[in-house]
């Protein structure tokens, strides 16, 4: 099984609906996966291949990324917890 093919299977697994891999994409060469984790033997998915994200989920992944820094965004990221508790979308 080819790596992109075990990211297709995981994806459908989870119903997260991707696209064919840009074959002019400049991360993975129309690969589908930018590299393979060398403890977990799993590829990484490419951008390319992933839906894409509303400014609410963009938001929130960008928030879990990394902890807040000050109070601004300490009080943006719980209020964009709260209101997105319930609620995921992927586009």
């Amino acid at each position: 099984m080819t790596p992109l093919e075990g990211i297709q299977k995981a994806a459908k697994e989870f119903n997260i609906p991707i696209k064919d891999a840009n074959p002019n994409c400049k991360s993975c060469y129309g690969r589908g996966y930018t590299s393979i984790n060398t403890t977990t033997g799993e590829p990484v998915p490419c951008k390319c291949i992933m839906p894409d994200m509303n400014e609410t989920t963009k938001r929130a992944v960008e928030m879990s990324a990394r902890p807040p820094r000050n109070r601004k965004e300490k009080r943006l990221q719980a209020k964009y917890a709260k209101r997105n508790l319930t609620k995921v979308n992927l586009g």
